[in-house]
């Protein structure tokens, strides 16, 4: 398939996406196209029960999407109201090590794209690298390393191009970033800011890996985020990323991480995760330098 075939093939797929969800918002009239995207990581689904006025809609429901297989991730869109500010969430998202390819991890980004969103609000949870943070606290990430290692095929001219994509502007927000550290001290919340890895997965690092990473500058390490935040650059959306802190590594002196530790670690994150999202959806720029209150 051609370049000009593939493009729109792709568009053809988005579209029929968004008019599934469109669908839904013309069915609740008191429901507005979404202002901001925001995918839910591991654990983080709790925030949808700050939505007011939602509607989910299962993935299996919407053409194209595919299905999340990691506990903790439901598989739905999640349309509504976040304060005053009419949002979209993804309650689950997709990983390679799941199987699947970049474009099927992307894809839900693009359909809120079409859907007109401003910006976009990624959460996962990661393990510590940086030996200053605590379990059940947050980052805010302020640039990343990609060591996903993707296969051929994902260096497309449709994504990528001569320009080579975001990569010489910054992945995420500057003026975003400002305004999550702004949030953390007036609520007198605990928050760092520090740069992501990612790796492929599914396996959690090994004491070496750990010590690498740390070396090579990051402060955090998971699976995911990197190709959402990747795309929405590319589609000139502004991203704010949050990491929440599952165990922090003692290459030393190593303890045992599971996938409940996760889970719980996310669960004391809960009222940092809930500030921070709450206030992050307000941002716009003509607001950027003013007060909280």
């Amino acid at each position: 398939m051609n370049e000009t075939r593939c493009r729109r093939s792709h568009r053809i797929r988005v579209e029929t996406a968004r008019n599934r969800v469109l669908a839904a918002l013309t069915e609740r009239h008191d429901l507005q196209s979404p202002r901001v995207g925001i995918i839910l990581g591991t654990g983080m689904s709790l925030l949808i029960h700050r939505f007011r006025d939602a509607v989910e809609i299962p993935y299996s429901e919407i053409p194209n999407f595919v299905q999340p297989t990691v506990a903790g991730h439901r598989g739905s869109l999640v349309l509504g109201f976040l304060g005053q500010v009419p949002i979209v969430a993804m309650n689950g998202r997709f990983h390679f090590y799941e199987g699947y390819s970049e474009d099927e991890i992307c894809f839900p980004v693009d359909v809120m794209a079409s859907l007109g969103i401003k910006r976009l609000i990624i959460g996962n949870a990661s393990g510590g690298v940086n030996p200053k943070f605590a379990s059940g606290e947050v980052m805010v990430i302020e640039d990343q390393i990609d060591l996903l290692f993707r296969p051929r095929e994902y260096w497309n001219p449709r994504w990528i191009g001569t320009d080579h994509g975001p990569f010489k502007t910054p992945v995420y927000d500057r003026k975003m970033i400002e305004f999550a550290v702004q949030i953390g001290q007036f609520e007198k919340l605990v928050l760092h800011q520090g740069v992501y890895a990612a790796l492929a997965g599914p396996n959690y690092e090994t004491r070496s890996e750990y010590r690498f990473l740390r070396k090579i500058g990051a402060d955090t390490v998971g699976m995911s985020t990197i190709p959402e935040s990747l795309r929405a650059r590319k589609l000139q959306i502004p991203v704010c990323g949050l990491s929440t802190i599952t165990n922090v590594a003692q290459p030393d002196s190593p303890q045992t991480t599971d996938h409940q530790a996760v889970m719980d670690a996310v669960k004391r994150a809960e009222k940092t995760l809930t500030v921070l999202v709450s206030r992050l959806v307000e941002y716009t720029p003509h607001n950027e330098s003013e007060q909280l209150s």
